[in-house]
């Protein structure tokens, strides 16, 4: 079973403002992953829509990956869609300092942007 990549939104919004292809980026980086989006980004994505001029554009991008349903909204979000894979190997890529710490805390792998197109891994 391939390995699971979870993006958070600060991650589906890194090719918009850093100008650099994600898909190319991670199949570079990590090889042939899964990728998907919990619900709870999806509708923060819904949500800033009204104030964010790009998150339209985001939220359209967001899409064509497979959502997972998940009730908790923020970074518990997040962390209750990576729990639900606990027999798959799961990196969850974030801007997101906070969310980093926690999930490396908790054992997942945290992919992030380094330089504005590099992707790199952060572990415990």
């Amino acid at each position: 079973m391939k390995p699971l990549l979870i993006l958070d939104t600060s991650m589906l919004f890194a090719p918009f403002t850093y100008s650099f292809n994600l898909d190319a980026a991670v199949q570079n980086f990590l090889g042939s992953v899964e990728i998907v989006v919990p619900s709870s980004v999806i509708k923060e994505l819904e949500g800033l829509e009204k104030t964010e001029r790009i998150a339209k554009t985001v939220l359209r991008f967001a899409e064509k990956y497979k959502r997972v349903e998940v009730e908790q909204r923020g970074d518990r979000g997040i962390i209750e869609c990576a729990s639900k894979f606990v027999e798959r190997e799961v990196y969850v890529a974030t801007l997101d300092s906070r969310l980093a710490e926690k999930l490396v805390k908790k054992g997942y792998r945290v992919v992030f942007l380094r330089e504005g197109q590099k992707l790199a891994l952060r572990e415990r």
